[in-house]
């Protein structure tokens, strides 16, 4: 049975990262607002060949922080994954993201919350031997 994804939580979703379907590992980052309206940014591996090695990363901001950083922005707090991934263009056209590219995606991410002043705190689901994503 496939791990829980944090993505499966979000109710308002944008993608930055989404690799090609047809590949044996697809790497895929996401923002999103959850059911309590904290901001997540999540960085999930999915292996098809074996499930077991399923992995994800996620970044969550407090509701406070996350309606603080909206309004900063001059967003609405539904608006504010569309605009982080608009943002974020340049890696929409990454077709087949390497690990690394994750990772530099998602250190950008960080770097621009401290920018913001946003506190957040970093989570993950490991996969099979403590594979981490990112």
């Amino acid at each position: 049975m496939r791990n829980k994804r944090i993505s499966d939580d979000n109710v308002i979703t944008s993608t930055i990262i989404c690799s090609d379907d047809d590949l044996e590992i697809v790497q895929n980052v996401y923002v999103g607002i959850n059911e309590r309206g904290e901001l997540i940014v999540s960085a999930e591996e999915t292996n098809y060949l074996d499930d077991r090695y399923d992995c994800s990363t996620w970044i969550k901001v407090r509701r406070d922080e996350t309606m603080r950083l909206a309004r900063r922005l001059r967003v609405s707090l539904v608006d504010l994954p569309r605009h982080i991934s608009e943002c974020m263009d340049y890696w929409h056209d990454m077709v087949h993201p390497s690990r690394a590219d994750v990772a530099d995606c998602i250190n950008e991410i960080i770097e621009s919350l401290l920018d913001e002043q946003c506190n957040y705190s970093i989570h993950r689901i490991y996969g099979r031997d403590y594979r981490m994503c990112c």
